[in-house]
């Protein structure tokens, strides 16, 4: 982590000198004609772990669910555009249940895994370009999408399953003579985190900024966060 930490300090100098051009995303100058620059903030966010995200690894998966996820970001605001820097933790447990891999039918032996999320999750840092298309003095339209890392944590298991039908909901059940039996999935040690949102931005103040998000983390999320500019 620590490793991350300064990659993501190097990302942030490098990439915050190139956010300089005019527009919404600096305040309005203070009484000695500059505007605060640097932001502290947080997000929260829910992330849907829907069927059919479940469903690009999978022929068949259980009903979606939803996880929680936050960040402590720091931002460099420019004048059309603002750099930001997040370090953040994501829950990804996915529904606990009967999954199909990919390529055969539910009958065929070995296809079906009862598949048991054991505190899946991630720790990341990322960094986001994000623009804004004004609205109102006090309104906008932010836009945005960056690259980031994480390192993953917990398990995933598998045990195999006999289905009598299709229906991998109801007529499966784990089979106690298959050869996987709380089998640990291979997983990486670290993922790519990758970022894309659309939202709006409330400034109710100088050196604040409320924005409200649609968005892909590696899966889709709404969000909400808030930024103070300080310095």
């Amino acid at each position: 982590m620590i490793e991350l930490m300064r990659i993501g300090i190097v990302m942030a100098l490098v990439l915050s000198t190139s956010v300089v051009a005019p527009g919404w995303a600096r305040a309005d100058d203070d009484d000695d004609g500059k505007a605060p620059d640097y932001g502290l903030g947080g997000n929260a966010r829910q992330l849907l772990l829907t069927r059919g995200v479940a469903e690009v690894f999978s022929d068949s998966a259980p009903p979606g669910t939803r996880t929680q996820g936050f960040s402590v970001e720091f931002a460099k605001r420019g004048e059309r555009l603002e750099f930001v820097l997040g370090f953040g933790y994501d829950n990804l447990e996915a529904t606990n249940g009967y999954y199909l891999e990919s390529g055969g039918t539910a009958v065929t032996p070995g296809k079906v895994t009862y598949t048991d999320f054991r505190g899946f999750h991630i720790f990341s840092i990322d960094a986001t370009i994000v623009g804004y298309l004004e609205l109102h003095k006090i309104l906008a339209i932010r836009y945005g999408a960056g690259l980031g890392v994480g390192l993953v944590r917990g398990q995933i298991r598998r045990t195999d399953a006999l289905c009598t039908s299709e229906d991998i909901r109801h007529d499966c059940v784990p089979n106690p003579a298959g050869p996987r039996q709380q089998e640990p999935v291979d997983i990486p040690k670290a993922i790519p985190v990758l970022n894309g949102l659309i939202g709006l931005q409330f400034r109710p103040a100088k050196a604040l900024a409320i924005n409200l998000d649609l968005g892909l983390r590696n899966v889709p999320y709404v969000g909400a966060s808030a930024m103070f500019y300080l310095w």
